[in-house]
C-alpha cells in the first residue's frame, strides 16, 4: 500500500517492515530499487527453500507470479494517470454547459404556472452532474481513496492466522 501511495508513507512502510521482518532485511527491502519486485523474488527464495511437496511449492509460485502480475497492473493504474487537460476540459464544458441549463429549462416551464421552478431544477442539476464531476477526477488516482492499509492489515491477520493453523 505505502508504495502505491508515494514517497511520503515510507517512514511508516519502514516503522512496518522493521517490526515484521527485523532492521537487516527492512534496510535492504527499503534500499531496493523495485520493491514489490524484490519482495516478491525474496518470497520466492523463501517458498523454494521450505520442505513440502514440489505440487505445493509449484502452486505457491504461481500464487506469487499472479501476485506479482498484479502489482504490474497497479503500477500501470498510477504511473498513467488521465492527463491534466482531459480533466480541465471536462470541468469547462461541464460549467459551460450548466450555465446555460436554465436557458433549456425555461423552454420547458415557458407554459407551466411556475416558471421560478427553473431555479432547483437547474441547481439540483448542477449538484448532480458535478457530483458526479468529481467522483471521475477521484477515480483517476484509485490509490489515494481506497482503504489499502486496511485491505492490508486484513490480509496480514489472515495470513498470521493461517500460519498458526498450519503450525499446530
Amino acid at each position: 500500500a505505502a508504495y502505491l501511495r508515494g514517497p511520503s508513507a515510507d517512514h511508516d512502510l519502514a516503522t512496518d517492515l522493521q517490526a515484521a521482518l527485523g532492521q537487516d532485511a527492512a534496510a535492504r527491502l527499503l534500499s531496493a530499487r523495485h520493491r514489490p519486485m524484490f519482495a516478491l523474488r525474496e518470497l520466492s527464495v523463501c517458498v523454494k527453500n521450505l520442505t513440502m511437496d514440489s505440487k505445493d511449492k509449484t502452486e505457491l509460485d504461481k500464487n506469487i507470479i499472479a501476485l506479482l502480475e498484479a502489482c504490474e497492473v497497479c503500477e500501470r493504474i498510477f504511473s498513467a494517470p488521465v492527463p491534466l487537460v482531459y480533466t480541465r476540459h471536462t470541468s469547462r464544458f461541464l460549467t459551460t454547459w450548466i450555465l446555460l441549463l436554465p436557458l433549456a429549462f425555461w423552454v420547458s416551464f415557458a407554459n407551466s404556472w411556475n416558471q421560478l421552478a427553473v431555479i432547483p431544477s437547474t441547481a439540483l442539476s448542477s449538484l448532480f452532474l458535478f457530483g458526479i464531476d468529481e467522483l471521475a477526477v477521484q477515480l483517476e488516482e484509485p490509490f489515494s481513496i481506497l482503504p489499502l492499509e486496511i485491505i492490508c492489515a486484513e490480509i496480514r491477520t489472515s495470513t498470521r492466522e493461517l500460519i498458526q493453523e498450519s503450525l499446530r
